[in-house]
């Protein structure tokens, strides 16, 4: 008789395996119809995602003094660009670039040049500008000033932005 117990025990055990793996086939296939059914509006909002990332390849443009450059509700025009190992008693840690803007400006404005080569940018040296007494500030109407940038040695290639506040994607080559 005790053997007839081992043999009921064993049965419900493969039983109750069988059981479990049932369950579980069963979950995934579930699982499976779940991603069919909303799996493509999630990989539409990754598309969305995905492209929302994408940098904006930059447009360069060679260096024209004296052309209009319209960008938002300013226009800039390039006068002259001066490349200098030192200014006044200053001297560059690479090469300084003394650019001569003009602006134009309905509404009040604040230009916010950099010169960039890569990943990496420089922003104007605002305490050698304010030596000249010639800086650009808050523009409204037309105003004429002066950009100071000291480049660093290791950049290779120099282009102009003329305002990252409209992350313009318009660089200019000045070398």
């Amino acid at each position: 008789m005790n053997r007839d117990i081992f043999k009921r025990d064993a049965f419900w055990q493969k039983r109750s395996y069988k059981l479990e793996i049932s369950l579980f086939l069963f979950a995934i296939i579930i699982a499976i119809l779940f991603v069919v059914k909303y799996g493509d509006s999630d990989s539409q909002l990754a598309k969305i995602t995905t492209t929302a990332v994408v940098e904006i390849e930059p447009e360069i443009s060679d260096l024209e003094l004296g052309k209009e450059i319209k960008l938002g509700d300013a226009t800039f025009i390039i006068n002259k660009v001066d490349k200098e190992k030192s200014v006044r008693n200053y001297v560059a840690s690479g090469t300084f670039y003394v650019i001569t803007l003009t602006v134009n400006s309905d509404k009040p404005y604040i230009p916010e040049p950099r010169i960039v080569s890569g990943r990496n940018e420089v922003a104007p040296n605002y305490d050698i500008e304010e030596k000249f007494g010639n800086v650009l500030r808050q523009v409204e109407g037309n105003a004429t000033g002066i950009k100071i940038f000291d480049v660093p040695k290791d950049f290779k290639t120099v282009y102009l932005n003329l305002d990252i506040s409209h992350k313009n994607s318009t660089l200019i080559k000045l070398n």
